[in-house]
Parts: structure tokens; sequence; C-alpha cells
């Protein structure tokens, strides 16, 4: 991983001769970050790499970003503004590694920089719930983005038990299609190397814009189901 006095960025896997993302300039960034008149002027506080790539960017605010390669922009990874009362806030380390709980980790991190003033304004009675379902939300992005495997499936399956308690049956119903994918999907062997990888996961007659990836971070979705409806059991959900 380099980023240049130009503001440009890129990352490159040297031994397979294999670009992560193309260079791509921060200066949108921090001037996104320093739009406001006459407050301090935010940087770049550290910028690291992760195994798959993708960057982690710690701006002096307390915000940590990276670089969605799908989406070809920069998003926040976490911001300070989640530990105002999110009960999923990680705010002390863990007994894992970094780059097992990388989440974690840059959570603990904006934690130094955090006021203590945080966290003593008087909130509504729902505030608690909403921002912790929407951080838990945010976390789990922030894994996929990383690749960050044994912390997402952590994260889900906090996130299925608050949505189980909270008894958000919506997000409840959202969360069992998008892991257990189209009633008829198959899989073909991987053995086939004549078949291009997406056509191994689609169904005949799906575009390829409509194919559906049974795998997440190495987790079989469908496995990750059984271990969400559990939560869903134990916490009797209706």
């Amino acid at each position: 991983m380099k980023y240049v006095h130009t503001y440009i960025c890129f990352c490159r896997d040297v031994k397979k001769a294999h670009a992560n993302f193309a260079p791509t300039s921060v200066r949108p960034l921090l001037l996104s970050l320093n739009g406001s008149a006459g407050g301090p002027t935010i940087t770049i506080a550290s910028l690291v790499a992760r195994p798959n790539g993708s960057p982690i960017i710690s701006a002096t605010s307390g915000v940590a970003y990276s670089f969605d390669s799908n989406l070809c922009s920069f998003v926040k990874l976490s911001e300070p503004w989640w530990a105002e009362g999110s009960d999923a806030w990680s705010s002390r380390p863990r007994n894992s590694s970094p780059q097992q709980a990388v989440v974690a980790s840059i959570e603990s991190a904006i934690s130094e920089r955090i006021n203590p003033s945080l966290g003593t304004t008087q909130r509504p009675t729902w505030w608690t719930s909403a921002l912790t379902l929407g951080h838990l939300e945010s976390k789990l992005h922030a894994a996929r983005i990383l690749d960050s495997s044994v912390e997402y499936k952590q994260i889900l399956l906090v996130y299925a038990k608050k949505i189980a308690d909270e008894g958000f049956r919506n997000k409840a119903e959202e969360l069992i299609k998008d892991l257990f994918g189209p009633i008829y999907w198959f899989a073909l062997l991987f053995h086939h190397r004549n078949i291009d990888s997406d056509a191994r996961f689609r169904r005949p007659g799906v575009s390829k814009e409509d194919v559906w990836n049974p795998v997440l971070l190495g987790h079989w979705k469908r496995d990750l189901l059984k271990e969400v409806l559990q939560v869903f059991g134990r916490q009797h959900m209706s």
C-alpha cells in the first residue's frame, strides 16, 4: 500500500503482479473532510492495508475510511458518532489480534480520541436501540470490505439477536431471504473448469447481473442462516 505526495493511493500484490484496485486520488476525500470553514484541518493520521488489499485510512477526526472497489468510492468503516449510545461499540481491545478483529481494533483506536463529553446528551428512549441496529449494520459492511471472516460471523449473530430482541420482523425476514437465496438455487461442481466462476452459482436462465453467490467471506450463507435461525428460536421471535 502506498500513498504518495500527489494524493494517489494504490495497492499492489507484487508476488501475484496484481493491482487490488486502480490508483485512486484521496484528494476528494480530504476536501470533503475539510468542507466547513473555520474548523480544524483534518488530515490522514495513518494508512494501512489489509491482506485483501483494502486500505484503512484513519483521519485525525477519528473517522476511519476504506476504498470499496465495487462502488469505486471511499466509504466509512467506523466513526466516533456510534459511541454516543450504541451497545455494540468496542471501546476496549479484544484478546484476538488486529488481523482477526480488525473492526473492533478500529473502534478501540477511535475510542482513544473520543471526547469524554460524548454520551452525556439526553436522548429519547428509542435512541439506543436504533443506534445499535444501525451500528451493527455498519460493522457488517466494514467486515465485508476488510475481509474479516470470523468477525463478520460474530457481528451477524449479535445483529440477529438484536433484531429478535426488538421484534423487528421485517429486518428478520430480510436477513433470512438474503442468506437463504433463491429457492431453486444450486451450485455446479468446482471441477468443471470449462465453466466460468459466476456460472457455477447461477440458475439456468438467470443473467450474470442477477446471480446470487452462496458464499460470503468463506462462509456458506445457508450455514450462517442455520445459526441465525437458532438465535431467533432462542429469543422466541414470533
